[in-house]
């Protein structure tokens, strides 16, 4: 996208900061919700973990709580190493330990669970039983 004739550096940064904006207001509003990251290893965490960090310090700068009673399911293709998050992060011993995305999301309090499926078939089945719903 850099190399286009078209390509406007600053049009791009007002964009990604009104995108990041919308997103910390969403993560502001994440007090007993949920998140879904469905095969976003590297950039999905690293942009939840700066809203979240930019939206608790605001949040702690006027008094209020950090988000707090959320839950976050995170589906890959990668091996998770069969750890149980809830125990905390794993030893260096265990492949799960490299899962770097999950550290990030059990870094950010809350609950968070990892499930190892091809993201498509997940996908399709959450579409499914979405759909099912009356």
């Amino acid at each position: 996208i850099a190399n286009h004739p078209m390509f406007n550096g600053a049009a791009i940064g007002r964009a990604a900061e009104i995108d990041f904006r919308k997103f910390a207001a969403s993560v502001d509003d994440l007090d007993g919700g949920v998140v879904l990251s469905v095969g976003s290893a590297i950039m999905g965490p690293q942009v939840f973990e700066k809203a979240m960090s930019c939206v608790n310090h605001l949040r702690l700068q006027n008094g209020r709580k950090v988000v707090r009673d959320h839950s976050m399911f995170v589906v890959d293709l990668q091996d998770g190493g069969g750890w149980d998050w809830a125990q905390g992060e794993p030893p260096s011993t265990n492949p799960a330990y490299y899962l770097r995305f999950c550290k990030s999301y059990a870094r950010m309090g809350g609950e968070m669970r990892y499930l190892q499926c091809d993201n498509i078939v997940f996908t399709q089945h959450l579409r499914q039983a979405l759909n099912s719903v009356e």
